[in-house]
């Protein structure tokens, strides 16, 4: 299959119909993100048929609040019309031009979310305004507690998600690959590409295997040719996946990495209303997410029982 072209007339497909809902005039413009956007999209092959596994991550960047009201209603009949797993995130052309975290932030922080990073280091546009070509947010920026958020974010959907054999191999993998990208986020050392972070894998690989053990790479190579690189299913023992998660809790405890640098006042407000809706008070309301996150990590090491109760509480609160 060629990939460029897959890519032309899919996103020329979904222009179309962004023009026949009549959503176009409302859109500033139109930013392909994810492994789209690094041009590293998965297929996987199933009766001789390249098969895509991947979800197509667009941006759509809006100017006023009336916008956003209005585009919400034709994405989700959009996103029904093709076969495609399309992702649409509304974000606001302030947020872009300012590089804020979140679309009601108040101030842009000086640490940034992962999500943010990405955006501006391994997307491109497809229609509208140019407003991340040539702009960087160096790795400096990138908050160092987003290494916790991504691995406890594939606990939970492991714990939470997997309903059944193959997805939990995929869950499990992906875990895998989690904590070799937090180790480089750590170690100022990540960037969007999966490629790139594999080849950075590689290169430091002694360090790697001091810290999580010679089994660790094994398992590393062959989760990113399972998820990545269309190779055989592959399925991470459970065992050895618990003591790599126990070395990342090490290496955020040694960089000293306990609370975020990047949450903003509607960041805290939006898991406020989702907590109370579940009417759980056994969190501290100023510190929930972290309490969740580290729950989330140590419950999953530690076999303990409470873990399938916190992944439905990271799922409700914070998914």
């Amino acid at each position: 299959m060629d990939k460029n072209l897959f890519e032309k007339e899919l996103f020329d497909k979904i222009i179309i119909s962004l023009r026949e809902h009549e959503a176009l005039p409302e859109i500033v413009s139109i930013i392909v993100t994810g492994s789209f956007g690094r041009h590293e999209e998965t297929f996987s092959i199933v009766d001789n048929n390249e098969i895509l596994i991947s979800d197509v991550e667009i941006a759509i960047v809006y100017k006023k609040i009336e916008a956003k009201k209005i585009l919400l209603k034709l994405l989700s009949s959009i996103e029904k019309e093709f076969v495609e797993e399309l992702n649409f995130m509304l974000i606001s052309e302030r947020r872009i031009v300012k590089k804020m975290n979140f679309n009601y932030s108040l101030i842009s922080n000086k640490k940034k979310t992962i999500f943010m990073y990405d955006l501006y280091n391994g997307s491109y546009t497809i229609f509208g305004k140019e407003l991340i070509k040539d702009r960087f947010i160096t790795i400096s920026e990138l908050d160092k507690y987003e290494a916790k958020r991504l691995v406890a974010n594939r606990i939970g959907e492991l714990i939470y998600l997997s309903d059944n054999n193959k997805l939990s191999k995929q869950w499990k993998a992906k875990l895998i690959l989690s904590i070799g990208s937090a180790w480089l986020i750590l170690n100022n050392k990540y960037y969007s590409s999966y490629s790139i972070q594999y080849e950075n894998v590689l290169y430091n690989k002694s360090i790697i295997c001091g810290i999580f053990g010679n089994l660790f790479l094994n398992d590393y190579i062959k989760s990113f040719n399972y998820l990545r690189e269309n190779g055989e299913e592959y399925d991470v023992n459970i065992v050895e996946l618990k003591k790599y998660v126990a070395c990342i809790i090490e290496c955020l405890k040694n960089d000293h990495i306990y609370s975020s640098k990047v949450n903003s006042l509607s960041r805290y407000t939006k898991y406020c209303y989702k907590l109370l809706k579940t009417l759980n008070f056994k969190y501290n309301v100023f510190k929930f997410e972290e309490e969740i996150l580290d729950n989330l990590l140590n419950e999953f090491v530690s076999n303990n029982k409470k873990l399938d109760e916190t992944a439905k509480d990271w799922y409700n609160i914070l998914y």
